[in-house]
Order: C-alpha cells, then structure tokens, then sequence
C-alpha cells in the first residue's frame, strides 16, 4: 500500500495536535489545582490577611 505524502504529512500533523493539546490540558489542570488550593487557604484564614 503507497500512501501519498501530503496525506501522511496531515495524519502526522493532527496527532502532534492532539498529543500537544493533551500536555497544555494537563498543564492547565495542575495549574487550576494550585490556584484553587491558594485560594482555599485565603479563604479558610481569612483572619490572616488585610482587605484593602
């Protein structure tokens, strides 16, 4: 079976879109993690902080 190239040069293309995709989501939900973590501890010591 031949394949054309600008066929597997846009099958190669879409998967380091998806695997790319895949990384930035995993990043973003650790960053969100953290974010949310943050603000739980301002929020349970609200006591500690000064609102201007």
């Amino acid at each position: 079976m031949k394949i054309k190239g600008y066929t597997a040069v846009s099958a190669i293309s879409e998967a380091f879109k998806i695997l790319q995709s895949g990384i930035i989501d995993r990043e973003n939900k650790s960053e969100l993690k953290k974010l949310r973590e943050a603000m739980e501890r301002i929020e349970n010591n609200s006591t500690n902080y000064v609102d201007i």
